[in-house]
């Protein structure tokens, strides 16, 4: 009996020492708002007042509006934020004793569409002028993460805490115009896309939850997670510009179609924002624009800061544990 005792401590001991270094692979998806406070804004391109020129529009926080003809008249802040979205999550990790971890996980963000509608009198527009933004953004991010597991290496139900960086590597925003202008031309509708990519940038994230392993081969878990990431801009194109449904790209140079972001504007900078370069290629008294390149703007940041929650499985994969995948042997030793 005693001899039947230590054999069975014995298996039980072997197949926990099994588990505790071992190489995970986690599949999931959740969903993320943009914060517990409602203070974020998302930016949107406001065409110019002068002309239809792309190169006069300005960035701003997007916002809703009526201050055309109505008597209802109002402005109000559109508060959300990029990260704002479902999201698949994927891991490769590697648990190196059975209380600490490391993971490279990745998560693919699809944003919710953020939508405003703007009613206006306008120099250019003419009065009664309605501008509809609809933005959101995609990508794919890496996230080098520590994983800390805080249950005895048999226990089945394990909370867990993760924190690491929050890289993106692919992705961007898209803005969508809609613009119904009576008062221009006898009636006029536009339609604008633009596309912005994102340069190198750098946030955190980070989740608790608890994990329940039913089996060596499979753990499900559940989250809460949260995210901080500002996303700098690299450069806009302007994809599409329809006018009463004829394509207007082609009347337009590099200068209008791209915008370049950069952290200093100076007076070698491809702007006639400081008065030092015109685009008027008659003027003798100042230098001119390079029309075949994109326009220099000060650098704007998008908000992906977001908090959620996640759920999903891994597969926990070692020599040991497939020997035993499903806890067979060691529970039939235990008895």
């Amino acid at each position: 009996m005693r001899k039947i005792t230590l054999l069975s401590s014995a298996l039980i001991f072997i197949a926990s020492q099994g588990f505790s270094q071992y190489f995970t692979v986690k599949i999931g998806g959740g969903y993320g708002w943009p914060g517990i406070q409602n203070s974020g804004s998302v930016m949107t391109f406001q065409p110019g007042t002068q002309t239809p020129d792309p190169a006069t529009s300005t960035i701003l926080p997007l916002i809703a509006q009526r201050t055309d003809s109505s008597s209802s008249k109002f402005k109000s802040n559109v508060y959300d934020g990029y990260g704002h979205g479902g999201h698949l999550d994927f891991s490769f990790g590697y648990m190196i004793n059975p209380y600490f971890g490391v993971q490279l996980d990745g998560a693919y963000l699809w944003g919710r569409n953020v939508t405003s509608v703007q009613l206006y009198n306008d120099p250019l527009l003419g009065n009664n002028a309605k501008l509809t933004t609809s933005t959101h953004s995609n990508g794919l991010s890496v996230n080098p993460t520590f994983y800390f597991r805080a249950a005895k290496p048999t226990a089945k139900v394990a909370p867990y805490a993760r924190i690491g960086l929050a890289l993106p590597i692919s992705g961007a925003i898209y803005h969508s115009l809609h613009i119904d202008a009576p008062g221009f031309a006898g009636g006029s509708t536009a339609d604008i896309n633009v596309k912005t990519e994102a340069a190198i940038s750098l946030g955190f994230q980070g989740s608790v939850g608890v994990s329940y392993t039913p089996v060596p081969l499979i753990t499900i878990w559940g989250e809460v997670s949260g995210q901080y990431l500002m996303v700098r801009a690299k450069e806009s194109t302007l994809t599409k510009y329809d006018l009463n449904g004829q394509d207007f790209t082609k009347n337009f140079t590099t200068y209008s179609l791209v915008t370049n972001f950069v952290d200093k504007i100076d007076n070698n900078s491809n702007t006639t924002e400081l008065g030092t370069k015109t685009r008027d290629q008659t003027s003798t008294t100042l230098s001119k624009t390079d029309e075949s390149k994109p326009r220099d703007v000060l650098r704007q940041v998008a908000n992906l800061s977001a908090f959620g929650f996640s759920v999903g499985i891994t597969f926990n994969m070692s020599k040991k544990i497939f020997l035993d995948p499903f806890g067979k042997k060691a529970k039939a030793a235990a008895k």
